[in-house]
């Protein structure tokens, strides 16, 4: 990609998941990650691929969204050694949807890293090279990484994760 050259992609079936995975792939030192919901395995598994690559993963989830199916990628993410941590500030979500790739390279958009979203949904991303811009997006990662927790472990995790699981079909938040 050419500094600050532009990508657009659509969903469904528009591309988004392989050129995110392809930008994974790139990744010469670290990828920053927020989601809000995440479920789907083959970016899983890019992102699993570029740790034991020796990149730095940090991804920032929302905390109500860390049930059933994402919190199987959560784990399996952590287990990998991606530093995760979960964060809904109060009366709200967080709803970011973005990666940062090595310091210069941000997708953003609508698109949720779900299945859904490759195949059913009308999503965007939007991808672009820019230093400036990535600044920016670092920044408000680092903001919202440094006020999100670490996610229980043990029973404690299992406990929240089934309470989340039960108050979650009362709150429809997003």
């Amino acid at each position: 990609m050419v500094a600050g050259s532009i990508e657009v992609y659509f969903s469904p079936k528009g591309g988004i998941q392989d050129r995110l995975i392809s930008l994974i792939n790139s990744s010469q030192k670290s990828i920053e990650l927020a989601a809000y919901a995440f479920t789907n395995q083959k970016i899983s598994d890019a992102l699993l691929a570029a740790i034991k690559r020796g990149i730095n993963v940090n991804i920032v989830f929302d905390k109500s969204q860390t049930k059933g199916p994402q919190a199987m990628i959560h784990d399996s993410l952590e287990k990998g050694g991606a530093s995760i941590r979960l964060i809904s500030p109060p009366g709200g979500i967080m709803h970011d949807k973005f990666l940062i790739v090595d310091d210069t390279t941000v997708e953003w958009g609508s698109y949720n890293y779900t299945v859904h979203a490759e195949n059913l949904n009308f999503e965007n991303a939007t991808i672009i090279s820019d230093n400036l811009l990535a600044k920016k997006f670092i920044s408000d990662f680092q903001t919202i990484f440094s006020q999100a927790t670490l996610e229980a472990k043990g029973v404690r995790r299992l406990m929240q994760r089934f309470l989340r699981r039960m108050i979650s079909p009362l709150k429809h938040r997003e």
